[in-house]
């Protein structure tokens, strides 16, 4: 055997079948610990199962309004639930609107877009899985006169969060409305120290799907404000436009929180610093770790929440077979462009990302052992 060989096979990792770390792709179960099941047993039995004034509800507003630095919070039941509130609460003139989306955003954010009848266009992204806000300021330079009003919606993917000093000042020339959807960005900070939904927007999202960085253990999710308007209107949007029982003072849906989501994020709520500070520590051991040119490891001077810690490789299928034969679960966030469900072409950044990206397990349960197991598989293979 040559000398190459030896090394090679020396460096070559063992199958699992003899290595068995169990590598989980999220660690929900081990963050259900934190949640007092009693507390849920006890509302089961209260009987008092209205959502809206629900008083493990009303505290998860208060609290993650408080969390993020904002004046007004409003629980729903899911992510997508909370971007359509956070549009519909601008009171926009649908015909004379049109909405940007982040172009390696979420499916249910187009599609509630076009369901709404706003007229839409996608911007690209930089290397760094972020709005590019220089085409951004491109396309309103030449299309923002066609239009009243323009809404811009941001996307902290994968949370990470940009620099939106730029897009402020994008928003004081053009009067735009801003709505960040920070589903995967639960406690992100910006380099200037703000929190992701914090104070930049009109509108903030989030969802509390159970593998999001908060979860909950059903469906969930929360539009945040500072204006009281927007909350007025936010808070009947959800609840059949009512703004009492049988007082209906506008249109709306039945777009509900349930209480026992409520219960869940309270608690983990009190945890979510102390599991992003540790995503942090294993993202910096995967940096650390990755050694190929070949992969484009997302490194940031901010705080990034790293909801799974994404890789960019050349040849995805043949190394997502790899992990699938060493059992190393992965997600791909995404494997598509809001512009490729639309049947649209360019936007070639994000259409590379979509083409590349591996988000690897990210999450506070792992070990040095699993993260070091990983990179020698991709390192190994690339």
């Amino acid at each position: 055997m040559s000398l190459y060989s030896t090394i090679k096979t020396a460096l070559a990792p063992a199958h699992l079948s003899t290595k068995q770390l169990n590598i989980k792709l999220t660690d929900i179960e081990q963050q259900a610990e934190q949640i007092d099941v009693e507390e849920i047993v006890r509302f089961v039995y209260s009987g008092q199962y209205g959502s809206t004034t629900n008083q493990h509800v009303v505290d998860f507003e208060r609290n993650w309004s408080e969390y993020n630095n904002n004046s007004y919070t409003v629980m729903c039941n899911s992510g997508t639930s909370a971007y359509i509130t956070a549009l519909q609460s601008l009171s926009l003139n649908r015909k004379d609107t049109c909405v940007v989306l982040q172009n390696n955003s979420w499916a249910s954010v187009l599609f509630a877009t076009k369901e709404f009848g706003y007229t839409y266009t996608f911007v690209d992204t930089t290397k760094y899985l972020q709005m590019d806000i220089g085409r951004l300021a491109l396309w309103l330079s030449t299309n923002a006169s066609k239009f009243k009003q323009i809404v811009v919606v941001i996307t902290h993917i994968l949370g990470f969060t940009g620099f939106y000093n730029k897009l402020e000042e994008l928003k004081k020339q053009y009067n735009l409305y801003i709505i960040e959807d920070c589903s995967q960005a639960h406690g992100a900070i910006d380099i200037t120290g703000r929190k992701a939904g914090g104070q930049t927007s009109d509108a903030a999202f989030w969802s509390f799907y159970p593998t999001k960085p908060l979860g909950s253990v059903v469906e969930a999710g929360a539009v945040s404000f500072n204006n009281p308007d927007y909350y007025i209107k936010a808070r009947s949007y959800i609840n059949c436009g009512m703004n009492g029982k049988y007082s209906f003072n506008s249109i709306g849906l039945n777009l509900r929180p349930s209480p026992i989501a409520a219960i869940a994020l309270n608690y983990k709520l009190q945890y979510l610093d102390e599991w992003n500070a540790k995503r942090r520590d294993i993202a910096k051991q995967y940096r650390k770790l990755l050694k190929n040119k070949n992969i484009l490891v997302y490194e940031s001077s901010r705080y990034p929440v790293y909801h799974y810690f994404p890789v960019l490789v050349k040849d995805r299928d043949f190394i997502l077979s790899k992990l699938d034969k060493h059992n190393i679960p992965y997600n791909i966030n995404y494997p598509f462009t809001l512009a490729e469900l639309d049947n649209t072409t360019g936007y070639l950044e994000s259409k590379l990302q979509s083409d590349r990206i591996i988000s690897l397990p990210c999450h506070p349960k792992m070990t040095e052992e699993q993260i070091e197991y990983i990179c020698k598989v991709i390192n190994y293979y690339t």
